[in-house]
């Protein structure tokens, strides 16, 4: 297991840690204990533990080690293909509690005037794609490019009774998002968010949130600055559930009332 002939006695919290070295480890060398213990939801003690089953005095040698491990490395193995994921993701869009939030959320949707996407990064593009989608189906939308030049304030209470906001985010945890949200949530702004961590800081801020389950990828394209990651993750889930989400609404006109 990594650069020892065998495998160590570990436990769960040591198998959190492993999985996240295993799947970072160009990364790992140049990331400070406190930082790994951050990126695995453990503590520097148990990181120093991780270290000692691996026969390291500590996490200096450790990372020592790993580099060592990686220079001896002739090659890596290629990531398995996602296909799986995307069928298994596909198959649960026909499960109740799918349907059921899906439900929720056109019926937030229903009779407003207009819907404004928000996101950062690979999530802000998914939403300017959200807005053209649901505009070519006569539903009014909009992208918010840029949080700060349009602060919550600037919306009246009127204007946010008519108005959903759709929230796009893998991690959940967007900083400058997460903060645009407080904004809207204290001024009783209407808020669906599409988000694969149904537990996250976005996900709870909104009033429906709709979850996808995939796995998270990003790249590390500083490794001076280890805190930089930039998010490389699938982004079917939100497509399929955004475009799913706007031909509910627009079949609802078409039912004459």
């Amino acid at each position: 297991m990594l650069f020892l002939t065998h495998t160590p006695k570990l436990n769960d919290l040591d198998l959190q840690i492993f999985n996240y070295i295993n799947e970072n480890m160009a990364l790992v060398p140049y990331l400070p204990i406190r930082t790994l213990a951050k990126k695995t939801h453990s503590s520097t003690a148990s990181i120093l533990r991780f270290c000692h089953k691996f026969e390291c005095e500590g996490y200096g040698e450790f990372k020592v080690r790993l580099k060592l491990y990686l220079a001896n490395t002739s090659h890596y193995a290629p990531k398995e293909s996602h296909v799986q994921e995307y069928i298994a993701f596909l198959k649960s869009t026909q499960n109740e509690a799918f349907k059921d939030r899906l439900a929720s959320a056109v019926e937030l949707l229903k009779g407003k005037d207009l819907v404004l996407f928000l996101g950062a990064g690979t999530s802000e593009a998914i939403g300017g794609y959200g807005a053209l989608y649901f505009s070519n189906l006569s539903i009014p939308a909009l992208k918010i490019s840029d949080p700060s030049n349009y602060p919550s304030s600037m919306f009246s209470s009127i204007f946010l009774k008519q108005t959903v906001f759709i929230v796009t985010s893998v991690s959940g945890e967007t900083k400058e998002v997460i903060e645009y949200m407080e904004h809207l949530k204290a001024a009783h702004a209407t808020i669906i968010s599409i988000c694969s961590a149904d537990r996250s800081t976005i996900a709870q801020l909104a009033n429906v949130n709709i979850p996808y389950q995939i796995t998270r990828e990003t790249v590390q394209k500083n490794f001076r600055d280890p805190e930089k990651e930039t998010e490389i993750t699938t982004q079917l889930p939100a497509l399929y559930i955004l475009e799913k989400l706007a031909q509910s609404v627009h079949s609802l006109a078409d039912i004459p009332t």
